[in-house]
Parts: structure tokens; C-alpha cells; sequence
């Protein structure tokens, strides 16, 4: 969660609300209109917790490098 909030402070993205499940996050953030933001604080989320993931031995975590595709896949999907 400090990573989440790190995101907020880097970045500017604002956390509307989140859920937290025992494999998984649902998140419902705001970029305030910057295309950047959401892209960005993914990046971030994602390569910190890759690292955590790799410092305990785990399985490797991958994620899609381009997240901006996925986002626009995902909002395509939703027909918003």
C-alpha cells in the first residue's frame, strides 16, 4: 500500500478507492485529465512489486511494459 501512495505523491494520481483480495487489487484512481499519471503510477506499482516478489524467492512477476494499451484496451472493453 505505501507504493500506492507513493504513486499519489510522484505522480498526482488520486486513489478514489481500492480493494485488496488475497491475489489481486481493484483500484479506482483519477489522472485529472494528465494521460501520463495512471500509466506512470502503474509502472511504479508494478516494477516495486516485482522487486518484493523476486526478494522472496518467488515466481517471477511480469507486467505489460506498455500500460497505456492495456488501459485503453480496458476502457475500450467497457465501451467507455
Amino acid at each position: 500500500m505505501a507504493w500506492l501512495f507513493e504513486a499519489r505523491k510522484r505522480h498526482g494520481l488520486s486513489i478514489l478507492n481500492y480493494i485488496v483480495t488475497s491475489n489481486h487489487v481493484h483500484l479506482l484512481v483519477s489522472g485529472h485529465g494528465d494521460r501520463d499519471v495512471i500509466p506512470k503510477s502503474i509502472q511504479l506499482l508494478a516494477g516495486k512489486t516485482g522487486q518484493e516478489y523476486e526478494k522472496h524467492g518467488c515466481q517471477a512477476y511480469t507486467v505489460d511494459r506498455e500500460p497505456q494499451k492495456q488501459i485503453s484496451k480496458i476502457v475500450s472493453d467497457l465501451n467507455l
